[in-house]
């Protein structure tokens, strides 16, 4: 279990924007309780009880085993406590429809944006435009824009683990929205894009 949260905490890191500025962040954060977590500031994987490190106090420590004497951000304060809207989404499904949006959209060789609205995902690019019909229906009170990559990355931790479904908590456009294991070991949080 250990080894495939680090797998996929290396992915957060990669995705780092500016290496220098925040060199923490190339470290995942493993906590007393066997708890670890990986952020890039846009993207936060939590784990709960996934390491067996015997620690004197929470430490950083590089996907590589080097141990950062740094201090990590305050991960806690970025945690939604209440959502507005709840609903179990199929991992499956979701992978499939996003990984379409993706593609049709790294055609303009940009960051793909998608739109949540309904049962729909949208996504128009350069003149690419991708649609596609999900089972799950988001109130159009609540659609929101995100990164296709990221939730593309979550979602396939999410299946790395053995996951058909997860639980996606929304609590406005433009605040984090969690997707979270039904054991509620695994949490992917996701910044959603501000659109003009």
């Amino acid at each position: 279990m250990y080894k495939k949260f680090i797998k996929h905490a290396k992915k957060v890191a990669k995705d780092i924007t500016d290496e220098k500025a925040r060199p923490v962040l190339e470290g995942v954060l493993h906590l007393v309780n066997g708890d670890a977590a990986a952020t890039n500031s846009h993207v936060l994987y939590y784990a709960k009880e996934i390491h067996d490190k015997e620690l004197q106090e929470d430490a950083v420590i590089t996907p590589g085993g080097k141990t950062l004497d740094l201090e990590y951000p305050n991960i806690e304060r970025l945690i939604p406590k209440e959502f507005n809207f709840s609903e179990s989404i199929k991992t499956d499904e979701f992978i499939k429809a996003i990984d379409l949006i993706h593609v049709a959209g790294r055609v303009s060789k940009e960051d793909t944006i998608m739109e949540f609205n309904k049962n729909t995902l949208f996504s128009e690019t350069e003149g690419v435009t991708a649609k596609y019909s999900l089972s799950t229906e988001i109130p159009e009170e609540r659609k929101f824009s995100s990164n296709a990559a990221y939730w593309l990355d979550a979602l396939r931790m999410f299946k790395d683990f053995g996951y058909a479904e997860v639980e996606l908590n929304l609590t406005g456009k433009l605040r984090p929205f969690t997707l979270v294991s039904p054991d509620e070991k695994i949490m992917a949080l996701i910044l959603p894009v501000r659109r003009y």
